[in-house]
């Protein structure tokens, strides 16, 4: 039978089901995230009415939105990361010098074989979309790719097993093979592109920033649109700014 323990994993576990699919969708209704998540309204009504007391999710224009209370715990839990403290003004000066978005990626937590946009620094002036705060999967862009190939080898493999390899453009890998052909020759020479793989406005290149023991404790990414991000300032240019970042933020930890 189960326990109350049970039913209260299971209720948090929804509610988080919840703010995902209202963090993902533009303003859905009652109804949509009832459809999306396969439940009851009734049932998504309470644990909506919930969250929008404690201030989790609003209502808006018919729908829902992530509320602002959220913001607070975000913040907070972006500033009691090292890697945060010690790369923002690397990724804002390379920014500046490259005009284009830099962004600090990490490996997700609360969702699995993901990467977090930590930070991200863009020029007023540059017409990218900003990209903080997006949760993306691994095997789809340069920040994700570069991590994942620092990783052990046994997680690699999970990764493979359990991961669908979705396709997010066109030009994504959803092959295994081919991805663990990607996967090495990242390792070998110490960055991963994205050539257009988690959208089609953007192309870039990362590179990893690890702990003493060579695990990937996140990454430094470029991305610009394919115009800019192309040829020599995408192979050459880039690369070296990236990785003298990336090597830069590391060494700092690594005397911490």
């Amino acid at each position: 039978m189960p326990s109350a323990d049970d039913y209260g994993i299971k209720a948090t576990m929804t509610s988080h089901r919840i703010l995902e699919t209202v963090r993902s969708r533009d303003r859905p209704t009652l109804t949509e995230i009832a459809r999306a998540l396969d439940l009851s309204k009734p049932a998504v009504h309470k644990h909506l009415a919930t969250l929008e007391a404690i201030g989790y999710v609003m209502r808006r224009d018919g729908g829902y939105e992530i509320g602002l209370e959220l913001v607070s715990f975000g913040v907070y839990a972006r500033r009691r990361q090292r890697i945060y403290e010690v790369a923002r003004s690397r990724v804002v000066e390379l920014a500046n010098t490259m005009r284009e978005q830099v962004c600090l990626v990490v490996p997700g937590q609360g969702s699995e074989w993901s990467c977090l946009y930590m930070f991200t620094a863009v020029p007023a002036d540059v017409d990218t979309p900003d990209q903080e705060g997006e949760i993306r999967p691994l095997h789809a862009t340069a920040a994700g790719k570069v991590l994942l190939a620092n990783m052990d080898k046994d997680e690699v493999v999970e990764f493979l097993d359990h991961d669908s390899l979705s396709s997010e453009t066109a030009n994504t890998i959803t092959e295994r093979n081919e991805l663990q052909s990607k996967l090495q020759a990242i390792r070998d020479q110490g960055v991963a592109y994205d050539r257009q793989e988690q959208s089609d406005d953007y192309r870039g290149v990362a590179a990893p920033v690890l702990d003493d023991d060579g695990r990937p404790l996140g990454a430094i990414e470029v991305l610009g649109p394919p115009l800019r991000m192309s040829g020599k300032r995408l192979e050459e240019d880039t690369v070296g700014l990236v990785v003298s970042g990336a090597k830069d933020v590391e060494n700092k930890l690594s005397i911490d």
